[in-house]
């Protein structure tokens, strides 16, 4: 995710610069979310997918669509969980190792 070229994101409708509502996060490893604004068109949400070749490199699938206040807070949702997941095996593994 070091690759500027793969993390930047243009309205795929009309090409215009988009600004950040929510940066690059991940659940698992293989799935990246964010959700960008357009000018014109509005909230984009934005999925890249890491996948390996056969010849063991890695490429990336980049899907972008339009999404509704709806979908920007289920991304926000999702944000938030996998936030609080973190917090607790934090927290637990602190506790297990006193």
């Amino acid at each position: 995710m070091g690759d500027r070229e793969v993390t930047a994101v243009q309205c795929f409708l009309c090409n215009a610069r988009t600004r950040k509502k929510i940066p690059w996060f991940t659940s698992n490893g293989k799935h990246y979310y964010t959700v960008v604004s357009c000018a014109h068109h509005g909230a984009i949400k934005g999925k890249i997918r890491l996948r390996r070749a056969e010849d063991g490199k890695i490429y990336v699938v980049k899907t972008m669509r339009q999404i509704d206040s709806d979908g920007v807070q289920d991304i926000i949702n999702k944000k938030n969980q996998v936030r609080q997941n973190r917090k607790e095996r934090r927290h637990n593994k602190k506790e297990g190792s006193v």
